[in-house]
């Protein structure tokens, strides 16, 4: 009788396995398990491992790999005049948020996302100074009145 390693499961949504049958069948001595992740994941280790023989039982050669999310880290292009706020995570699916200095108003959208492919995005905020111009323009289609500055 050959030895059989421990049944692997898909413990999470986000990595998958590939079996290769052993000797006598899937778990048994000899199968090979190639793991992987989905996109905006990456594996801890190795890809591949092997039902290896213990004495009169298998092993698998390592630990199951696991998927950890692609980190975007605390990188993203800060615009002129502003900052960037990062939550408690910076890894793929969570957000940062853009803030313009007192006295700029922030062109593009406040909202960055940490992508698969580890990057901020969208990345092409701007922070514009507010001109007189332009507060009496604002405050003009609020239905306020004004003084002239």
């Amino acid at each position: 009788m050959f030895p059989v390693c421990d049944t692997i499961t898909n413990i999470n949504n986000n990595w998958w396995f590939v079996i290769t049958p052993g000797v006598s069948g899937n778990w048994s001595f000899g199968t090979k398990a190639e793991f992987g992740c989905d996109s905006g994941y990456i594996l801890s280790h190795n890809v591949t491992l092997q039902c290896q023989r213990n004495g009169t039982s298998g092993e698998w050669s390592d630990v199951i790999p696991q998927c950890r999310p692609v980190d975007c880290g605390t990188n993203a292009k800060v615009p002129v005049n502003g900052n960037i706020t990062y939550g408690h995570e910076t890894t793929f699916t969570n957000e940062a948020f853009v803030n313009c200095s007192e006295g700029y108003w922030l062109n593009g959208s406040q909202t960055l996302n940490c992508t698969s492919d580890g990057t901020w995005h969208p990345q092409s905020q701007t922070c514009n100074l507010i001109s007189k111009t332009m507060f009496k323009v604002q405050l003009k289609m609020l239905g306020r009145y004004y003084c002239s500055m």
